[in-house]
Formats: C-alpha cells, structure tokens, sequence
C-alpha cells in the first residue's frame, strides 16, 4: 500500500473513488503501515470542484501595474527558485480587491493556462463578525470543493490543514498546478491554516488588511483610481449596460467631478454607473449636483446591495474603542493630511473622563499614537501620506467618520490646542524669512523653515475657515500674523485675502489687531491687483491710526494707498502720498524708512521719473546694508539694476543686478534668485552679451522650476527661446519653446500657450531656413509644424479675447505661407485676419 492510497488519494481515492482504506490505531512512516486494525470500506464517489472563481467584470480598467504584479507571483517558476507562491492585495473596502484578484486568476486560468488542475475560491468573510468563516470551517469547505466526504472529514484544526495541503499536493502531482484564492481575510491567523506548503499551489489573498506577517508573501497595496481611469471606468460600465450611451463623453466635466465626489473608488462609481443605467434620459450634472452634497454624499452612493457606507462600516466594527475614537477625531481635522506630532495634540487634548481600560495605557504619547495610526492604516482606514509620519483619511471615509463624530465627539479642545500648536510653529518658521539674524527656534535653518511650512502649510490654510468658529477668536488673527511673511514669500497673495477677511470677522479683536489685519488685507488686495478695493481698505487703515495717533501705521497707509494709486495710473497723487509716508516715518525705525524708499522708487519709475527713482532706492539700500539685511539688500539691488539699465548705466546696472543674484543665491531663496538671474539676463542683453544672456534665461527657468513656480518658469523659457533664435540657434529655441508650451498646457493658460506657439512657429521657420537643401521630409515637416503652431497661436488668442493679437498671428502665418509659395492658402489665412479686426465671426 502507497503513502497516497493510505490517505484515499491515488488512482480512484479521494477522486471518484471504488475503495476506501480506513487505519486505525497505527503507525505510517513512507510505504510503511504499521496498525492494529485496517479496514477495507466501499465509499461514495467524490467530484471536485475546481472551477469556483466568481465571473470577472467586463469593465475593469486602471490596475495594469498592479496585474503584472499577480501574475508574476503566478507564472510558473524555474526549477531553481521554487518557492510557495503567495500574494496580499490590500486596501480599503470598495476599492476593488476582489475584481482584481478575481481578473489575474482568470487571466492566468483560462488565458495563459498556469493552472491546469484548477481554481479554488472561498470567501472568508473576515471583517462580518456574522459571517466570519473560522479556519476550521474555511478548511472544510475547501476539502469538499477537492472531492473530500463528509465522512472522511477530519474534526481538528491541524488535521483538516494536513490533509488539506496533502490533498493539494497530490491534486497537483497528477493534473497540473492549482490556484487557490482566499477572498475577505480578516486576520493571518485565519489564513495561515489555508495557506498550501507545495511550489505548484499558489494563493492569492485579498484583505482589508496589510497581513504583512504572512512570511514571503508579495504585498500589493490597492488605492483608489487615478482621475483618467475613474472617468474610464464609469465610461466602460454605463456602455456594457447601455451599449451606445454617450453621456460621459458628452458631459466630461460633470463625469471628472462625479470622479472626484466619488473619491475615485472603484465601489462608488459602480454605484453611480448603475444608477445612470437605470435611467438613460439622466444627465449627468443630475448625479454630480446630488454628490457636491457632502451631508448626503454617502446616502446617495448606494444601490441594490451596494453601498459605501455599508462597505466602510464592515472595517469600522473591527476597531477597538480607542481605534474607533482616533478616526473619528482624526476625520475633524480639516486638512489633506497629518503628521504624527498633530495627531498626538489632537487625540491627547480630548480623552473621556470615565475611559480607564488598559487601551489608554500609552496616555495618548507620541508613540502611543504613533500605534494607533499604524494599525488604522494596516486596516487601510486611513493612509499613509506623502513620507512616512504623515497620514490621510480617503475623501469618502473622512465623511464616514465625521458623521459619527458629529453624534458623539465634539473635538473641539482637540482642534484649538492643534491650531494652537501650528501657530505657534508657523511662527518659529516664519522668524527665518523676517530677519536673517532671527534667535534660534526649533529650525536651524531657512530651508528647515521653509520645509515644513510648504508641507503644513495646506492644512493651516484649512484652518482658516474653522478657526473662527473654536472656542478661541483670537486664533484667526493669529494664524493670520504667524502666515503673513510666508503668504508674502511664496506670493499666495489670494488665500492672503481670505485669512485676512478670516481674522476681521472674528470677534473680540483689540483696535491693533484690527488695524493690522485690515492694513494686511490691503496689501493682499493690491497684490492681486484689486486697486480700487485697496485704496479703500489703506483709506479705511489711515484713519483709524489717525484716530489713535499711530504715526506709523499711517505712514504705512499712506504706503499702500501711493502703491494703489500708482496702479491706477495716478502717478500724481500717488507720489504725494509717498511723500506723505515718508515724512511720517521720520524719526521711526529704520527698516520703516527704508522700506517706504524702496516703495518710493518703485512709484517714480512707473511715473518715468528714473533719475529720482534711483536717488530714491540708492537710499533705502543703503539703509538696507547697515541693517545688515542681507535679503532686502539683494531685491533692492535687483530694483535698482533695473532702474539703471533703463537710464543707460549698463555696467552699473551688470554690477546691481550680479551682487543681487550672488546674495540670493548664498541665502538659498530660489525664487528670489530667479527673479534676479532673469533680471541679470536683461542686463547682459542690453550689453549684447547674448551666450551670457542664454545662461542667465536657462538658470533663471530652472531655478523657477525648482521653485515651483510654473508661470515664471514658463516667461523664462519663452525669453530663452527668443534669445536662443535671434542668437542663431533656432533648433534649441525649438526645445525650450517645446517646454514652454508644455508648462502653459499644464497650467491652462491659453496667453502662456499662445505665446509659446509663436515662439516655436518663429523658431521652426527660422530652422528650415538654415537648413541645407535637399533635408527633403524633414524639412517641409518642419515647415508645416511652424504653420499649425501660427494657426493654435491665433486661434487660443482668439479664445482669450485678444483678437487684435489674434490677427496679427495670422497675418505672420500668412506671410510665411506666402515664403514658402503657398500663395492660395497665405491669402485665406489674410481673409482670417481681416476679419477678425472687422469684427466678423
């Protein structure tokens, strides 16, 4: 007798078998059976089921990388690395685990054929404490489906497991690999026992958790879609239900903000593709003005037996006490995301008076949070950011969790002690941009600073709406002052408006505060370029330090209404209130009166009055330099190189704008620097110095880039393509016009593109020119390129409105049509033109 025909599986077995061999009381080692008893027993035939895989969606887009991951924990191996194929996919419920499992099983069943002896699948039910399938009873399952009778079915744990991965392996032996797949796992203890020990059975695993202590098992993490891929997919399932329906397409913007309300999840644009196919005379906008209600978002994505919230609650049930109250806290906080130390404020200023089990032993510590958030991600309730300490909560669950928050924690002690927190480090951060000589806070240097700033600085601006409704008025305010040196630095001069309407609807401000908050809310105006709101907000700000004898805060009213009056084009009046200005700071502090110089300068030069303006910001540099402030000193030195490069000083104006650009660069302030070094580029083109003038565009665009700043970037690479072609080399001119037009695609902007286009159709002719004859298909490439770029050029600046620009692109393509002797389509393309400036559509 053969160790298989002693457990019932070799020829007939387990597998439709004649015999039954039953031993009792005895020993088996290999071929050898030792017993007190054997008996030779009829049984009733077993037929396996192999072939369980419930059926694949036609609709599944999105998850390409994620499939080529599966499959090669599928393929086959090499005689040389056989190993127990095993694989994770982990994620949040709703996100499409099981529809991927289930395509990569079926791909690699029926399409490659990797698995000739069959497919086993079986729900565990892992996070339906109802429905929760043990081990024991998973096992007993999976043996039936492999042809094993009730009567030959072992009682215990470890016995089922046995004859389970022998039954396996034997399967295997005789028909070929088999894939076993475990749906729903709620714990590795619950699989653990299922898992096959033999290199031709692998196992896919699906989870709302990360199971990352399965040994050698590949973990694949599910997110949600990306944005394309969402619009794709509700596309793909209205179609296969509506075959010819054409409404995504039709209405894109409201199917990419369905998308987004639906947080890209692949459950929720299931719900709403079923909904829209119920309906087919539906639009669009109809769904999408029902999701923009975020008090109703979660009760409109269900349908049938799907339902989001439904989904979410599954993994919610499985919290424990402490885990349950950190999302919930968690899901107040206003903000993309949050790093570990905010969610140690935010947890530990609100604990339950009567809460004294053992699950509060780490006091809400650091690193007693630290676990808690750890554990809520390894149950994908919440995700890690973008660095590891920094977490997020998925747009649908955060209004999952806050709609229990709402009904039982306030949160309110949490989030005014984290407000209080950010603030107070925003300003630590902030005293680097103020002075250079700024006394030692948590941040050594500028770049530390400016570090965490970037990354907070998201959620201090979610702040703004909340913070006036907190326990504390004052924390508008004071979230206004700690960001005011940072709004100034990264010039986010239209969210420096909101915090400072923020801070003036508070309540219970001091006259100060409220002096200082209108005073900085007509600045954020004249910024963005609200003139007229600004010379009545620095009207409003004069007479109230008039009022209260505030000799200085006038002066800086009057600053800021010269600066708007100016814009308007009021020279006149507004060189009068400079004047103003600058003899109410006499006598005040220094860097006061240097900055009203520097203003001072400013105004003259628009005014064309050069000569003072110079004499002007001479001054306030020199006042600068005995301060000892380095960063003013360099944007002064910038201003001032301009200003003499206009009256003819060029080596003077080389000289400024160099020593600027060098001190900025020492101080590490890439935009700043790239102001100057485009500055700097300016000069060395009115000198002629073109190769110098080339080096000073290109760093000046990188440094931009580096920055963050697509828009500057984008002016510095169109003055680079310029430079670049009137300088005789029109193939590189050809390269930065190319990035150019990328980053105005990117950013939206048609004045951006428009202007990128002509550069590159400019460019493009000028290469065909210098090309040598007889370059054949590459040169009327060429030539037909720089005809289609004129055409989109003329065409966006039709659209901006600038149709006197438009026709003089037009007029330029047809001028080159007729260069290269295409005389009938140079005269339509004049038609054009002519009639854009008569006024004919």
């Amino acid at each position: 007798m053969t160790g298989a025909d002693a457990f019932g599986t070799g020829d007939g077995g387990v597998y439709g078998s004649e015999m039954r061999n039953v031993i009792s009381g005895g020993v088996f080692l290999d071929t050898v059976v030792q017993a007190r008893q054997v008996t030779l027993q009829q049984s009733r035939q077993g037929i396996p089921a192999l072939c369980g895989l419930p059926a694949p969606s036609p609709t599944f887009t999105g998850r390409e990388a994620a499939l080529a991951g599966l499959d090669e924990v599928l393929r086959p191996q090499g005689v040389a690395t056989r190993f127990v194929p095993v694989a994770v996919v982990a994620g949040l419920g709703g996100v499409g685990k099981t529809e991927l499992v289930v395509q990569a099983a079926q791909r690699a069943f029926r399409s490659h054929g990797w698995f000739p002896g069959g497919v086993l699948f079986v729900d565990l039910h892992g996070d339906d404490r109802r429905h929760r399938l043990a081990p024991s009873r998973a096992l007993e399952l999976l043996l039936r489906a492999l042809g094993v009778s009730d009567d030959q079915m072992p009682a215990g744990l470890e016995e089922r497991s046995q004859l389970y991965r022998s039954v396996l392996t034997s399967h295997a032996e005789r028909r070929g690999r088999v894939l076993v797949v475990l749906d729903n796992a709620g714990t590795s203890e619950q699989v653990r026992p299922l898992l096959p020990s033999d290199p031709d059975v692998a196992t896919l695993v699906t989870s709302r958790r990360t199971l990352a202590d399965l040994v050698n098992a590949r973990l694949i993490e599910l997110r949600a879609l990306d944005g394309r891929d969402s619009v794709g997919l509700l596309r793909d399932a209205i179609r296969h239900a509506r075959p010819g329906d054409t409404r995504v397409d039709e209405e894109l913007r409201e199917a990419t903000n369905i998308a987004r309300f639906c947080g890209h999840l692949p459950l929720a644009l299931r719900i709403v593709s079923a909904l829209l196919a119920e309906f087919p005379q539906r639009p669009l906008a109809s769904i999408a003005h029902n999701l923009a209600d975020t008090d109703r978002r979660l009760d409109r994505l269900k349908h049938g037996d799907m339902h989001v919230r439904a989904a979410f609650d599954l993994s919610y049930q499985q919290l424990s006490q402490e885990h349950a109250r950190a999302l919930r806290l968690l899901a107040r906080h206003p903000g993309p995301d949050i790093c570990t130390e905010s969610a140690a404020i935010l947890l530990s200023a609100h604990q339950d008076g009567d809460s004294d089990d053992s699950e509060h032993s780490d006091g809400r510590s650091y690193d007693g949070v630290e676990r808690i958030l750890e554990d809520l991600a390894r149950s994908h309730l919440i995700e890690t950011g973008s660095e590891y300490g920094r977490w997020r909560l998925h747009d649908l669950v955060r209004l999952f969790a806050h709609e229990l928050a709402e009904s039982d924690d306030s949160g309110m002690e949490g989030m005014t002690a984290l407000l209080s927190h950010l603030i107070g480090v925003a300003y630590d951060a902030t005293t680097h941009l103020r002075s250079e000589r700024a006394p030692a806070t948590r941040f050594e240097t500028l770049k530390q600073a400016l570090k965490w700033l970037d990354t907070e600085y998201p959620n201090l601006m979610a702040f703004a709406p909340v913070a006036p409704t907190l326990p504390h008025a004052r924390l508008s305010f004071a979230l206004l002052v700690a960001l005011e040196d940072y709004l100034e630095h990264r010039r986010l001069y239209g969210d420096w408006v909101e915090f400072a309407k923020s801070a003036l609807g508070s309540t219970g401000l001091d006259p100060l505060s409220e002096f200082w908050a209108q005073h900085t809310l007509g600045h954020a105006l004249l910024n963005v370029g609200r003139y007229e709101e600004t010379v009545a907000a620095a009207t409003r700000t004069r007479v109230i330090c008039h009022e209260r004898q505030d000799w200085r805060g006038v002066s800086m009213a009057e600053q800021q209404l010269a600066s708007a009056l100016g814009s308007l084009g009021r020279h006149d009046d507004a060189i009068e209130a400079h004047r103003r200005a600058l003899l109410t700071r006499q006598g005040l502090e220094q860097d006061a009166e240097a900055a009203a110089l520097h203003y001072f300068a400013g105004t003259l030069a628009s005014a064309d009055r050069l000569t003072e303006a110079v004499e002007a910001e001479k001054l306030s540099l020199e006042l600068w330099r005995e301060l000892g402030e380095h960063r003013r000193t360099a944007k002064v030195l910038c201003a001032l190189g301009d200003m003499y490069g206009k009256i003819g000083q060029l080596e003077e104006s080389l000289s400024c704008c160099r020593e600027g650009f060098s001190l900025l660069q020492e101080l590490g302030d890439r935009r700043e620097a790239a102001v100057a070094q485009y500055r700097l580029a300016v000069a060395f083109g009115r000198l002629d110095r073109g190769e110098e003038m080339v080096d000073a565009f290109a760093g000046a665009a990188e440094l931009w880039h580096e920055a963050g700043d697509p828009p500057a970037r984008a002016v510095a690479l169109h003055s680079l393509g310029v430079t670049l072609r009137i300088t005789g080399r029109p193939v590189e001119a050809i390269r930065a016009h190319r990035e150019g037009l990328t980053v105005g695609e990117e950013l939206g902007d048609k004045r951006t593109q428009s202007e990128a286009l002509m550069g590159l159709g400019l460019a493009l002719a000028d290469a065909c020119d210098e090309a040598d004859e007889g370059s054949g298909s590459e040169e009327s490439e060429r030539e037909n390129e720089a005809v289609d770029a004129f055409m989109r050029s003329a065409a966006l600046l039709r659209e901006w409105g600038d149709r006197e620009e438009a026709a003089a692109t037009l007029n330029t393509a047809a001028r080159y049509l007729r260069h290269l002797g295409r005389a009938q389509e140079a005269d339509e393309v004049s038609e054009q033109a002519a009639s854009l400036l008569s006024g004919d559509r």
